[in-house]
């Protein structure tokens, strides 16, 4: 009862919201960061292509391969796009209401 009273609150559902999104953002993006990674620093030509270099670090690590690194981004990801949420959220709503009789707020937020 109480946690849904909280997030009824504009500023803490815009947090909730943006910490979600990045972790989402993260988990579906982690794999093509770790292959593009692997691309780069590679010596030998281990991979070649897109498809051919997900089977091999699918065969020799498994999926946790695929993921290596997400733990980090998920430390650093959420609060950033929660920052990034209430700012956003805060920074319109002032610019929508603060623009005086002439609509100058509009202008500026959209």
């Amino acid at each position: 009862q109480a946690l849904v009273s909280v997030l009824k609150e504009p500023t803490v559902l815009n947090a909730v919201s943006g910490a979600c999104a990045g972790a989402m953002g993260a988990a579906v993006t982690t794999p093509l960061e770790v292959l593009k990674t692997r691309l780069q620093v590679q010596t030998r030509r281990k991979y070649r292509t897109i498809f051919g270099s997900l089977g091999v670090i699918l065969r020799e690590e498994g999926i946790r391969g695929l993921y290596r690194g997400l733990g980090p981004t998920l430390i650093a990801l959420p609060p950033n796009w929660a920052i990034y949420f209430c700012s956003y959220e805060s920074m319109r709503t002032y610019l929508q209401g603060g623009g005086g009789e002439g609509g100058e707020g509009r202008f500026f937020s959209s």
